[in-house]
C-alpha cells in the first residue's frame, strides 16, 4: 500500500504541475486574444481554442526535446530580451531587442522584434520576427529580413506570389522557406522575406527614391480618417526618403481621383493589375498591402508586390473567380483609362503566350521544394483564419494540389 501511495504521489504531482502550467498559459493566450490593438480586438480565439492550441504546443515541445534538427538560422537572444518577444501582447514585442544570428558558419549581431498586425504573428508560441543587422553588415546582401509564420495550410500563397511577380517583371521581394531555432530550440519553418527598404532598391539596380507603405488597418490604422488609401494621402507612410517632401504622393492621389495618371507608370500598373487578376487576391485592397516606389529618373510611381497571398483557398471560396479584380479605388480609376486598358490587354496576351507555362512550372518547383523542407524539419501545427489546426498531412495535401489549382485558375481568367 505504501508503494502504491508513493507511486500515485509521483504521478499526481507532475500531472498537477503540468495542468497548472497549461491553464496559466491557456489563460495568457485567451487574454492576449482580447487585447484591443489600436482600436480593434486582436483575435476571436475562445477559451476552448486557446486551450487546444496551448496543449498542442506542449506536445510539440515534448517532440522537440527528443529530436536534434538542423536549423538554417539560429537566433540567440538573452533571457531579458526574450521575455517581451515571448509575450502574448503585441505592444511588448514591437521594440527591437539585441541578439545574434548564426547562419552558414557566420555570426551577426542583430536586433530582433516581433512583427505583423494579425494576431497569428505574435499571439501564440510560434511567432513572426523581423531581424536587422548593423549598418555595416548584411545577411545575404540585405540588412533586414522578415521570418514570417505560415498561418494557413495554403503554404505557398505568398512565396509563389513573389516568384510569379518576378517572372512577370514586377518588383517583389526575395523569399525562401527557412527553419529557425531560438536559443537552441527548433521553432520550425518560416517564410523568409526581405524587407522593402534601400537595400531592396540597390538589389534591383534602382536609384534611391521614395518608398511609401499603404496600410491603414490593424496596428497601422489611423482612426478618424477615411480608410481608403487613394482618398487620403496622409495615411501613406514614407519608409524610404530621397527628399523631405511628400508632394508626389499627395499629387498622385489627387490626380487619380480626377482620372489623371501622369505620375503612374501605366505599363507597370497594367502588369500589376494582370498579376492581381490571375492570383485572384482581395488582399491588396483599399486599406492595406500597397507598396509604391517613386523613381526619380522617370518621375513615376511603380507598384511593389507585398503580402498578396495569391490563390488562397479561402479567398477563392468566398469570392467569384473573375477579372478584373477591382478591390481598390485606384484599380477602379485605372480601368476607366483607355491607355491603361490597351496596355493591360497587350500584357495579358504576352502572359499567356510567353509566361503561363513557366508560371505553372514555378508552382510545381515551389511545391517540391517546400515538401522536402517540411519532411526534413520540425513541424508546427499551422493555424488558418478560422482558427483551425492543420496537421502535417493536411498541409502536404494542400501543397500537392497547389499547381493544379493554379492551372485551373489561369485557364478560367480572361477566357
Amino acid at each position: 500500500m505504501k508503494k502504491l501511495f508513493n507511486l500515485s504521489f509521483v504521478i499526481t504531482i507532475p500531472f498537477l504541475l503540468f495542468t497548472a502550467h497549461w491553464v496559466h498559459r491557456t489563460y495568457e493566450v485567451f487574454e492576449g486574444s482580447k487585447i484591443v490593438y489600436n482600436g480593434a480586438p486582436t483575435h476571436d480565439a475562445n477559451l476552448y481554442i486557446s486551450g487546444v492550441i496551448t496543449f498542442k504546443e506542449f506536445l510539440r515541445e515534448l517532440e522537440n526535446s527528443m529530436t536534434n534538427t538542423h536549423s538554417d538560422y539560429n537566433l540567440h537572444i538573452p533571457d531579458i530580451a526574450l521575455r517581451p518577444l515571448n509575450s502574448h501582447n503585441p505592444y511588448d514585442g514591437n521594440f527591437y531587442q539585441p541578439g545574434i544570428v548564426e547562419t552558414n558558419n557566420q555570426a551577426y549581431q542583430v536586433q530582433v522584434k516581433t512583427r505583423g498586425d494579425c494576431a497569428y504573428h505574435w499571439l501564440f508560441k510560434d511567432k513572426s520576427y523581423r531581424v536587422r543587422t548593423g549598418k555595416n553588415e548584411s545577411i545575404e546582401g540585405r540588412r533586414s529580413w522578415n521570418f514570417n509564420i505560415i498561418k494557413s495550410k495554403d503554404f505557398l500563397v505568398n512565396h509563389y506570389s513573389y516568384k510569379l511577380a518576378k517572372l512577370m517583371g514586377i518588383l517583389a521581394p526575395e523569399s525562401s522557406f527557412k527553419t529557425i531555432s531560438i536559443n537552441g530550440k527548433p521553432h520550425g519553418l518560416r517564410l523568409m522575406v526581405e524587407q522593402i527598404d534601400e537595400d531592396f532598391l540597390k538589389n534591383n539596380n534602382l536609384p534611391l527614391g521614395d518608398i511609401y507603405f499603404g496600410d491603414n488597418i490593424g496596428g497601422a490604422r489611423y482612426w478618424g480618417i477615411r480608410k481608403g488609401l487613394f482618398r487620403d494621402p496622409q495615411v501613406w507612410e514614407k519608409k524610404v526618403s530621397r527628399t523631405n517632401t511628400r508632394a508626389n504622393i499627395r499629387q498622385m492621389v489627387a490626380d487619380a481621383q480626377n482620372l489623371k495618371f501622369d505620375l503612374l507608370d501605366l505599363k507597370e500598373f497594367a502588369k500589376y493589375s494582370v498579376f492581381i487578376d490571375i492570383v485572384q487576391t482581395p488582399h491588396i485592397s483599399n486599406g492595406n498591402n500597397w507598396r509604391l516606389y517613386f523613381n526619380p529618373n522617370t518621375n513615376k510611381f511603380i507598384p511593389i508586390v507585398w503580402d498578396a497571398t495569391g490563390l488562397r483557398d479561402k479567398y477563392l471560396a468566398e469570392n467569384p473567380i473573375e477579372a478584373p479584380v477591382l478591390n481598390s479605388d485606384l484599380m477602379i480609376y485605372l480601368h476607366q483609362d483607355p491607355e491603361f486598358a490597351r496596355l493591360k490587354k497587350a500584357y495579358i496576351q504576352h502572359f499567356y503566350k510567353n509566361l503561363a507555362t513557366k508560371a505553372i512550372d514555378l508552382a510545381h518547383l515551389g511545391a517540391r521544394n517546400v515538401l522536402a523542407k517540411i519532411d526534413n524539419s520540425y513541424f508546427p501545427y499551422f493555424l488558418d483564419t478560422d482558427v483551425g489546426l492543420h496537421t502535417k498531412d493536411e498541409v502536404k495535401a494542400a501543397i500537392m494540389k497547389f499547381p493544379s489549382k493554379a492551372q485551373q485558375i489561369f485557364n478560367r481568367i480572361y477566357r
